[in-house]
């Protein structure tokens, strides 16, 4: 199974939290940092850029449609 995380993937941060998807992985081998967006709890839109160390990626064989 291939490991690297790449644009598309769904993610997580290793301590928890809510399933994040990848939108961009930059190109410094160093830090990668990795762009990600997600809806928190309450619905928001949210962003931000993580380190590649602190997430996992999530295997979903199904994703459930939600309708809001």
């Amino acid at each position: 199974m291939d490991n690297v995380i790449k644009a598309g993937d769904v993610v997580q941060l290793r301590s928890g939290g809510c399933l994040m998807t990848v939108c961009r992985v930059g190109q410094t081998i160093e830090t990668r940092p990795i762009d990600c967006v997600w809806f928190d709890d309450s619905g928001k839109y949210c962003s931000g850029d993580f380190v590649v160390a602190t997430l996992r990626r999530i295997i979903i064989d199904h994703m459930p449609l939600v309708i809001r």
